[in-house]
């Protein structure tokens, strides 16, 4: 993940939902979260 990227509320859910999922010690969400974060980052901020 960039380094110096813009943000905006998406990235931020998208970023506590994968560390909350880490918390619980869900792997598939915290994976699913990072896929959908990849995805946000490329259609959003782009």
């Amino acid at each position: 993940m960039p380094t110096e990227t813009r943000r905006c509320a998406e990235c931020d859910r998208l970023k506590a939902e994968r560390r909350e999922a880490m918390e619980r010690g869900d792997v598939s969400r915290v994976t699913d979260c990072i896929v959908l974060m990849g995805r946000h980052l490329r259609e959003a901020h782009s």
